[in-house]
């Protein structure tokens, strides 16, 4: 949503009857109050707290009071090049650091990149940590590729392949 008035209260309502809803909202979050996840980058973050997302721990914070403001179940704030927090309402927090630091030659459409494959990730049965690496992989490919892109199953799975024998090096 990226706040034009696309999404109508009655289409918000709708969506929130579903076991799994995922947003990815850019302002007004709380108009989705009571979603599963929610996926906002760090400006978006600052702007529904109020306040600079510049440290580990102030990233907690939001997180915490996103997730009040939201009711949602799972708080993801996508961080750039300082990679995903990923957290809950009962206080677990996950860091998941950038899988590409190097080969970043534009960002845009990362996030509908994020969301897309994590939504697809929670889909196939997936854990909450294991749909956010999904979406992180997948953010990962596209933004070494000039415009809006996509990626593959092939490019997923060379890309993981590629981190697993970089981790047992």
């Amino acid at each position: 949503d990226y706040g034009d008035g696309v999404l109508t209260p009655l289409v918000i309502e709708a969506a929130l009857g579903h076991e799994l809803t995922v947003v990815d909202a850019q302002t007004q979050l709380q108009r989705y109050g009571g979603a599963t996840i929610f996926t906002p980058n760090v400006p978006e973050a600052e702007q529904a707290v109020g306040y600079s997302i510049t440290t580990p721990q102030s990233v907690t914070q939001a997180s915490r009071d996103l997730l009040s403001l939201t009711q949602a179940q799972q708080m993801l704030i996508t961080r750039g090049d300082e990679g995903m927090t990923l957290c809950d309402r009962a206080g677990t927090e996950h860091h998941i650091p950038p899988f590409n630091r190097t080969d970043v030659f534009d960002v845009t459409g990362a996030g509908d990149t994020v969301v897309s494959a994590l939504t697809l990730g929670l889909c196939a049965g997936g854990s909450y940590w294991e749909a956010a690496v999904l979406g992180n992989l997948a953010a990962s490919i596209v933004v070494r590729q000039f415009g809006t892109a996509t990626t593959t199953q092939e490019e997923m799975k060379d890309a993981l392949a590629l981190l697993l024998s970089e981790e047992n090096a």
